[in-house]
């Protein structure tokens, strides 16, 4: 028996021996060599979760959440336009020692518990330090920043689609200017502020197209 089996491995191991080479150039024929051939699989397979994925993002961003998580920011972005316009009056209207005085008032009650409180030195340390200049320039930047933003969301509430655009434009500069003041501030509204634009930025698309299509079949019906 072990006579015959040493004749068997022999041949066998001849065989593969033999097999081996041409099975490899095969494989070389087919796809260059080994590692591309991975390389192509690990590609094909790169590429389909791309489309997976792209399609759930569009998905979201044509669906009705979508449209409600727009208009949420909307409001919002109008809420935050008012109180700038409303900022840049008053700082327009009222003196800096008043302005002392109506910071003081209001953080009177932290800076009795904790006279080392960050926030109340803070914010009033800078309206102590705040020069007529200053104090116009932030009136003006709040008063323009403010009625900007309530002549774009103006027109998309009016459906008007060169808003649409102007607004991503715009918005886009003010996250610009944002980023580079929480980068010297650390202002957590500068950083939700920033937030918000970006999430309205990113679905103006979605909703451009949306009124455009809205206004094609109004303008087929009649």
């Amino acid at each position: 028996m072990r006579n015959i089996r040493k004749p068997a491995a022999a041949g066998i191991g001849g065989l593969l021996v033999c097999l081996a080479p041409r099975l490899l150039r095969a494989v070389f024929v087919r796809y260059g060599n080994t590692a591309e051939y991975f390389t192509e699989i690990g590609t094909i397979e790169d590429a389909r979760m791309r489309r997976r994925w792209f399609e759930r993002v569009r998905q979201f961003t044509h669906g009705e959440l979508a449209h409600k998580v727009f208009w949420i920011g909307i409001i919002l972005k109008t809420i935050n336009a008012v109180l700038e316009v409303a900022g840049g009056i008053v700082l327009l209207s009222i003196s800096r020692q008043s302005i002392v005085n109506l910071v003081y008032t209001v953080f009177r009650h932290e800076l009795a518990q904790d006279p080392a409180d960050w926030l109340a030195n803070f914010v009033l340390r800078e309206a102590l330090n705040l020069s007529p200049g200053m104090k116009l320039f932030a009136a003006i930047y709040l008063l323009t920043h403010g009625l900007i933003k309530l002549g774009l969301i103006g027109a998309i509430w009016r459906s008007k689609l060169w808003a649409y655009p102007l607004a991503g434009v715009v918005f886009s500069l003010f996250v610009v200017y944002q980023v580079y003041r929480f980068a010297s501030t650390y202002s957590i509204v500068m950083l939700l502020l920033t937030v918000l634009d970006l999430i309205i930025i990113a679905l103006l698309f979605p909703e451009y197209g949306r009124v455009k299509e809205e206004i094609a079949q109004r303008n087929g019906h009649t």
